[in-house]
């Protein structure tokens, strides 16, 4: 009669396989779902869920599932070399549920870039005056988004330069951003600095060298002295002229004209 009938757990997991594509090497991908259902006429014990391979999970079902209830296990793919990455999630259930798999695939592959010059000059530039930018164009050559964990200065005088870009954390495959470099001496003479990027996806790092000159900007005033002569109370002179020679090799900076 019914009573004899076996009390089974049983379930199902929905896709049986996910495909992740391609990944770069070292990031993890966003998450895809399988759904496990439970379809029988006892709620489904959870005694496990095991993965392999380059792969991570991460789910919201318990210890147990109940009857015609579902749960969603999200997995994740972080290869760590390049090539074909194939893994398996399983599930098993009590009551006699046993273990349902899923087969995961994917592909790890190397991020890649270029820098649109490997220097830049900067000539003479005056004391404490930002140069005009130069730039660099950094461009992703890879299949994958590149992924940018820095953007950095190093070398002899590192200081004496500043950048910014439009970069963010990642370029995407084909795409390029800019960085704009500057030079600010601080003190006369030669001045050297390496522009960093470090780049994630196993693209590594790459650089661009630095030169500038700190140049102390001078001029001279002619004639040192102005004489006005006579001149009745509140009446305006004739205009008299002193002149301002930049007497230097760079731009002179004008900062202030007093009185």
């Amino acid at each position: 009669d019914v009573f004899s009938l076996p009390q089974m757990s049983t379930f199902t997991l929905s896709p049986t396989s996910l495909g992740f594509g391609f990944q770069a090497q070292n990031t993890t991908s966003s998450p895809r779902t399988i759904t496990l259902r439970s379809t029988g006429i006892r709620a489904l014990p959870i005694t496990s869920i095991v993965i392999d391979g380059e792969y991570a999970q991460t789910n919201n079902c318990g210890t147990s599932v109940a009857v015609g209830a579902s749960c969603a296990i999200n997995v994740r793919f972080k290869p760590v070399t390049p090539g074909s990455k194939v893994g398996t999630l399983s599930v098993t259930g009590g009551n006699g549920a046993g273990t349902n798999s899923v087969t995961l695939a994917g592909n790890g592959v190397r991020s890649s870039y270029t820098l649109s010059t490997s220097s830049l000059a900067f000539g003479k530039q005056p004391l404490n005056l930002a140069s005009s930018a130069k730039t660099i164009i950094l461009r992703s050559t890879g299949i994958t988004p590149l992924p940018i964990k820095s953007i950095v200065f190093d070398g002899i005088n590192p200081l004496q330069f500043t950048q910014t870009n439009d970069c963010g954390t990642s370029v995407a495959a084909g795409a390029s951003c800019t960085i704009r470099v500057r030079f600010k001496p601080t003190s006369t003479g030669s001045k050297a600095a390496t522009l960093i990027v470090i780049a994630g996806g196993g693209a590594g790092r790459k650089s661009a060298t630095l030169v500038g000159t700190g140049v102390q900007s001078t001029f001279s005033v002619a004639p040192t002295a102005l004489s006005f002569g006579n001149v009745a109370r509140n009446a305006t002179s004739a205009a008299k002229t002193a002149r301002i020679s930049n007497t230097g090799s760079v731009v002179l900076p004008i900062i202030s004209i007093d009185l």
